[in-house]
């Protein structure tokens, strides 16, 4: 180890920072998708209180494809949307009511009520226009849509997303959520790729710090990917097995080896 190059040793050097760069790049974006999902926990009934109860839906209405738009920039517009399907051989009257709001302005909460027909084995798809205002920067929409199986049942279902709104020079919310993933992806790749090249050949011999430093990789991609679709729950899943993997790894005596 000793006898390493004063090449290979800077390259060493250059890979972990491009790597452990990506790697902070991914997991700021993992973190505050996460902090604006379970911030949304509390976004439940405003302005007052509305009945919610589990049991009354009886699994009458399955609801599926809820999707937002992830992130938008100060004055566009994007739609959110959801899909409802009667899973009963009667009629049914399903009621939506919709919740939209902005980070700690309570004055700008507001609300939308729908009632639908739906025949039996019967689907529909709702679809709501949502604009970032433009005078809105670095902060964020709620939106949570309530779901009765009838105008007298209490609301037993409920579907919540956050909509962040940045900007980033002149591109849309769509490229720059690209961007973000492509510069943490390239920049992980590359600083695995210099990484492995620089090694010793004895490190190689046992590359178990390196397996799991893609494994943490994987993790923080798979996290992305997940907020990306909006799997919110399982991206936080990745997150509490990539916050592990990175314990394992500083108590590796190997992460030691590789920088002496």
């Amino acid at each position: 180890m000793n006898s390493r190059s004063k090449a290979h040793k800077t390259g060493l050097i250059i890979g972990g920072f491009l790597y452990i760069l990506g790697l902070l790049i991914g997991t700021a974006f993992n973190l505050r998708v996460a902090y604006g999902y379970i911030d949304l926990w509390s976004f439940w009934g405003y302005p007052e209180p509305i009945d919610f109860d589990y049991s009354d839906n009886n699994g009458e209405l399955a609801v599926t494809g809820f999707q937002c738009p992830l992130l938008l920039t100060p004055g566009e517009t994007g739609n959110f949307s959801i899909r409802m399907r009667n899973k009963t051989d009667q009629p049914i009257q399903p009621v939506i009511q919709i919740l939209v709001g902005e980070r700690e302005r309570k004055d700008s909460y507001t609300r939308l009520k729908e009632e639908f027909s739906l025949a039996p084995g019967e689907t529909k798809e709702f679809s709501q226009t949502l604009v970032a205002e433009s005078n809105m920067l670095n902060d964020s929409i709620k939106v949570r849509i309530f779901f009765a199986t009838g105008r007298l049942n209490a609301f037993s279902i409920s579907r919540h997303c956050p909509v962040f709104v940045h900007r980033l020079g002149n591109l849309h919310g769509t490229q720059i959520l690209i961007l973000i993933s492509s510069v943490m992806i390239l920049l992980v790749g590359g600083g695995l790729g210099l990484f492995w090249r620089s090694n010793s050949e004895e490190i190689k011999r046992t590359p178990r710090t390196l397996y799991r430093m893609i494994g943490l990789a994987a993790f923080i991609i798979l996290a992305m990917a997940s907020n990306l679709i909006e799997w919110y729950f399982l991206a936080l899943m990745w997150f509490l097995l990539e916050i592990l993997l990175i314990l394992s790894i500083f108590e590796s005596d190997t992460i030691k080896k590789i920088f002496q």
